[in-house]
């Protein structure tokens, strides 16, 4: 092969960079002559999908834990980033990840992951330090499913007040409720055609305030 084609290694990074340092541990011992060479496969002409889709086959063989939430996150985001036009993307993802998981995705089912892969920078920033606080942990993917439907700015309120992970399961029922009020508020107006709730609070009062009683547990 000649030395001047450019070459990308598409799994066993985490091997190659182990035999590094046990190399430069012992440089003089024999016993570890046999890692200073490997058996590889060679990809020519991959797409950037089927490149990706070649280190997730790789992965998922070597894989000891189940592909977590922010692990799906992760992967659908970067698609996103470099194909966000259309839906392509969500097609694209869902291939990924069926091959990565070795069973086969429905793209309806991820609707809660596209929607965090596709969170504006300020969104996913916030993601990205709840993850980390969360660690390897299977993170409870029931917030982001309270937040489908949310504009970026109300979202990213939320996200924010979140520190602890005890503050998930709070914030995540805080959101249900907060989102079943504004249901409840919307058909009071729609009953007594009022435009706004405030216009509601001022005609209607008390029968306003009754309305949380119906929020439930």
């Amino acid at each position: 092969m000649e030395d001047d084609i450019p070459l990308f290694l598409l799994g066993g990074n985490h091997l190659v960079s182990a035999c590094k340092k046990l190399l430069l541990e012992e440089p003089n011992n024999d016993l570890f002559d046999s890692y200073r060479f490997f058996q590889v496969e060679v990809f020519i002409e991959l797409t950037p999908e089927e490149a990706k889709l070649v280190g997730n086959i790789h992965s998922a063989k070597n894989r000891i834990k189940e592909l977590t939430f922010q692990d799906q996150v992760f992967q659908a985001g970067g698609i996103f980033l470099r194909d966000s036009i259309g839906d392509e993307w969500k097609e694209t993802t869902t291939v990924v990840l069926s091959h990565l998981q070795q069973k086969v995705c429905k793209k309806d089912s991820l609707n809660v992951v596209f929607s965090v892969a596709s969170y504006d920078d300020s969104c996913f920033a916030e993601v990205e330090r709840m993850f980390a606080l969360w660690g390897k942990t299977e993170f409870p993917p029931k917030l982001f499913k309270a937040l489908l439907g949310l504009t970026s700015d109300v979202v990213l309120q939320h996200l924010m007040r979140i520190q602890t992970q005890k503050d998930v399961h709070l914030r995540t029922t805080t959101i249900k409720l907060e989102k079943k009020r504004e249901m409840l508020r919307k058909i009071f107006m729609d009953r007594t055609g009022c435009a706004t709730w405030e216009e509601a609070e001022d005609n209607f009062e008390p029968y306003t305030h009754e309305v949380d009683k119906f929020l439930g547990n």
